[in-house]
């Protein structure tokens, strides 16, 4: 009952449930079931395994027959099949099916890549059947192109304040690209703060040297741009940590991605 649930915090600051039961005794076995509601999102990973054994684990994903999915297991867990089946409804559904039974418990080990070896599996939207028939969705040119937009599009104002800005670091009077980097880089990453909750209004360039203060959106493009008006030859790229979600370049899932980086090619360098 409700009333029997009391909701706390712990030590760490993590919300956690209390439950009554009546009839309990030492010794007995609870059985808890339980959903987890998310927003919707275009790609996903599910963990299965824990530091304890697993009697069965089981992955199934529900979507209108509109919508193509694209999974893959990792670490031995399997990949889902898919069917169109009706539901009570009547409408056609697109369901994606495994399971595994007597999974394994890993303990974490002291300096091990734990997380990176759990099994999981992970899925994607990777067609539209019906609005645009075989043409694959969110591919990685399409990430490619989508970081490009974002952050090489600049107005003639946007250009005019990089510029006086990489005059007052004392950019122009360098000469090799090694020296431009250091100088932006250092300059950057020791005088400009970021912030989660800074708003988008604080990712304007004028605010960013105003203020010193931006979030990673508004840093990481004013990087690029002070980069591209320094004349230093570069790529933006983007990656996961490889230590919990080592990238699959072979399945594109965009939802681990949250470390972007550059590369100098001329340098040889990132």
């Amino acid at each position: 009952a409700k009333e029997k649930i009391l909701e706390s915090k712990s030590e760490n600051n993590r919300q956690q449930f209390s439950f009554a039961l009546d009839g309990l005794e030492k010794g007995a076995e609870i059985e808890l079931m339980y959903t987890i509601k998310y927003p919707f999102s275009l790609f996903g990973s599910e963990y299965f395994q824990f530091s304890v054994p697993v009697l069965r684990a089981e992955f199934e994903l529900k979507c209108p027959n509109v919508v193509i999915f694209e999974t893959k297991g990792y670490n031995g867990f399997p990949n889902a099949k898919d069917s169109v089946n009706a539901d009570t409804s009547s409408e056609l559904k697109r369901v994606y099916h495994c399971a595994i039974n007597n999974m394994p418990g890993i303990k974490e080990e002291k300096y091990s890549n734990y997380t990176a070896n759990l099994m999981h599996i992970e899925y994607r939207i990777a067609y539209l059947p019906e609005t645009k028939p075989n043409q694959r969705q969110f591919t990685w040119n399409d990430l490619a192109r989508s970081i490009y937009q974002v952050n090489y599009n600049y107005s003639d104002k946007e250009l005019n304040i990089v510029q006086k800005y990489l005059k007052s670091i004392g950019v122009d009077k360098l000469n090799t690209e090694l020296e431009k980097v250091q100088k932006i880089e250092d300059e950057l990453k020791k005088n400009i703060n970021t912030s989660d909750e800074v708003k988008e209004e604080n990712e304007a360039f004028d605010v960013i040297v105003s203020k010193k203060l931006t979030n990673d959106d508004g840093f990481k493009r004013f990087f690029a741009a002070c980069l591209t008006e320094a004349g230093v030859v570069h790529e933006m790229g983007i990656t996961s940590n490889r230590y919990n979600h080592p990238l699959d370049e072979k399945f594109e899932n965009w939802k681990p991605l949250d470390y972007y980086l550059f590369y100098f090619p001329n340098l040889k360098m990132f």
